[in-house]
């Protein structure tokens, strides 16, 4: 085999391996993704932040939360159960959830069809004083 053969098949493999470190894990007819943001720099309010989707039995479970830094008075998450239809994403649902200290919550449920892709769209306020803070955190692509 040439050089040039051995380098295509050796990217090919790689290609391969990272595709499959890169896949949504699948545990029995379970799916589940999520995305979670810590503590990072550009964030004045917002400590940590995160979205999940999980999908199993036709039954979709998210889960948003997220904690802001000392300081904040109140917390805010909207989080968003949205399908990709026609190759744009749709909100199917929105629910928000509010809280008067540095924490917040949302954990919900709601019956979803099969062949269909799924994400979750959060968006997580903090308040301090008169100034806010509001970052979007997306759940990773949920193919059920």
């Amino acid at each position: 085999m040439c050089i040039k053969g051995k380098i295509i098949s050796s990217l090919g493999v790689s290609v391969l391996a990272f595709n499959v470190l890169l896949s949504t894990p699948i545990f029995a007819n379970e799916h589940e993704a999520s995305l979670e943001i810590q503590n990072e720099e550009r964030y004045t309010h917002v400590d940590k932040a995160s979205s999940n989707l999980k999908i199993s039995g036709g039954v979709a479970t998210l889960t948003a939360s997220m904690t802001a830094n000392p300081g904040v008075s109140k917390t805010l998450i909207t989080s968003r159960l949205q399908k990709k239809v026609n190759g744009s994403w749709e909100t199917v649902q929105a629910w928000t959830e509010t809280s008067s200290t540095t924490s917040c919550r949302l954990n919900k449920t709601i019956s979803v069809s099969k062949g269909n892709s799924y994400r979750i769209f959060s968006t997580v306020k903090a308040y301090k004083g008169t100034d806010s803070e509001s970052i979007a955190v997306y759940s990773n692509i949920v193919n059920y």
